[in-house]
């Protein structure tokens, strides 16, 4: 067991008392969770990395704009005298964190061990399982969360991945891990390109562009960051075509992250982000849910772990086009690895780079590209763009995650559909070899 902790308190600024008649509310969270990363080498050498959390803490959300955040390693603050809450709460929060941790077991070791020898690939099985309690007294409850994925790595951008269940047959997981291999063989062996088009169109495939989505849409409208009144988003107005929508939420991932309640016990809901083009609902904790009396929180209020307080954050991101398809019928670049670099919520310009680009042309094969540096404003590119493939498929990379005030990595997942940057909407420029 973890030594025992106290956290000193942490007073944040809020808008508003516990509840409505000005009475504090205490909203407690106690976890048990591993978040943990084998590395299997082709020469046979394995990494292990794993973390392990349980603990409790409760937020009390006070009068005049005040919240109060203890923390404590363990079950220190379930028991009496120090306990702030009700004798059934702290029981519930009691059996939570004896609740037992899935493992990788010798089977899945070996057969992950074999494949990364005779494919000469490196492959990475990370997961997460973690047991919840939480919530004010007399609502919330328990929840379990389970994510695993293994990714197959050539270098860095030049991966794939797909779901593992760790409960499953050991042959179906093993049969995934297979495919991923064969395509990330078949990327490897494209020739490279001779030179790079200075204009293209850029094909955001199905579950290739989840971080495109995440990062100009899912975090201007997580609500502390619409408040402050520095984002480009402004609900109401007309962002996209009619034909995109863009939801968040923990209850439609399949391998992704998926949860019932959120780290505050509000029951987890879809918010739509972007609805048909329009800039629609924003992603509330308690806090910033009571900013209006017309909102309740939409179960978005999240915490790397006990030790720290609940605030706004996405879950999984998913970009819809209910549209035809209209597919590029010139050359184009679909780019692989993409990963955000900078971002600005004022203005909405950003930069991504693509770290494994592909060029596909009309009757030839595919070619490989270096390093891509793709640029523009979120207000341009997110009007411009054109249907591809209705098809939604998820990105649930589970070693990854989310940063914000400090609080990393914090997993959250994707899904797309896929969707068109005609030529012309971002710069295109060579960011490395």
């Amino acid at each position: 067991m973890a030594a025992r902790r106290r956290g000193p308190p942490l007073r944040l600024r809020t808008a508003r008392p516990g509840d409505r008649s000005g009475r504090a509310v205490i909203v407690t969270f106690a976890e048990h969770s591993l978040r943990f990363s084998l590395r299997f080498r082709p020469d046979g050498q394995v990494r292990r990395t794993a973390v392990t959390r349980r603990g409790a803490c409760f937020d009390e959300h006070r009068g005049a704009g005040e919240v109060r955040h203890r923390f404590a390693d363990g079950d220190a603050l379930l028991r009496a005298p120090r306990r702030r809450f009700s004798a059934e709460t702290a029981e519930t929060a009691a059996r939570v964190l004896e609740r037992p941790l899935a493992r990788v077991g010798p089977r899945a070791e070996a057969a992950l061990r074999e494949l990364s020898r005779d494919a000469r690939v490196t492959l990475v099985l990370s997961g997460l399982h973690q047991h919840v309690a939480a919530g004010a007294e007399g609502g919330g409850g328990t929840d379990e969360r389970r994510m695993c994925a293994v990714e197959a790595v050539l270098e860095q951008g030049l991966a794939e991945a797909a779901p593992w269940d760790l409960t499953g047959p050991l042959t179906s997981a093993l049969a995934g891990a297979e495919r991923i291999v064969d395509r990330l063989r078949d990327r490897a062996a494209r020739r490279r390109a001779d030179a790079v088009p200075g204009r293209a169109d850029v094909l955001l495939a199905p579950g290739r562009a989840g971080a495109f989505f995440h990062e100009l849409v899912g975090h201007p409208m997580e609500a502390d960051v619409l408040r402050s009144g520095v984002v480009y988003l402004r609900p109401g107005v007309r962002l996209g075509p009619e034909w995109l929508t863009v939801a968040d939420g923990a209850v439609r991932a399949a391998a992704g992250f998926r949860a019932r309640i959120d780290d505050e016990g509000s029951a987890c809901t879809e918010a739509v982000l972007i609805r048909r083009g329009v800039v629609a609902r924003a992603m509330t904790d308690r806090v910033t849910a009571g900013f209006d009396a017309r909102f309740r929180p939409t179960g978005h209020g999240r915490r790397l772990d006990y030790r720290h307080p609940a605030i706004p954050r996405m879950t999984h991101t998913c970009a819809f086009a209910d549209a035809p398809a209209e597919p590029p019928d010139r050359e184009w670049i679909e780019p692989y690895g993409l990963r955000p670099e900078t971002v600005n919520p004022a203005t909405g310009d950003f930069s991504f780079l693509a770290l494994a680009p592909t060029l596909h042309r009309p009757d030839a094969p595919p070619l490989r590209l270096p390093r891509l540096r793709l640029a523009g404003n979120a207000r341009t590119a997110l009007a411009a763009l054109r249907p591809a493939d209705p098809t939604v498929v998820e990105d649930a990379r589970a070693r990854r995650g989310c940063g914000k005030l400090g609080q990393f990595p914090l997993p959250v997942t994707f899904a797309n559909a896929g969707m068109v940057l005609p030529a012309g909407t971002v710069s295109i420029e060579v960011a490395g070899p």
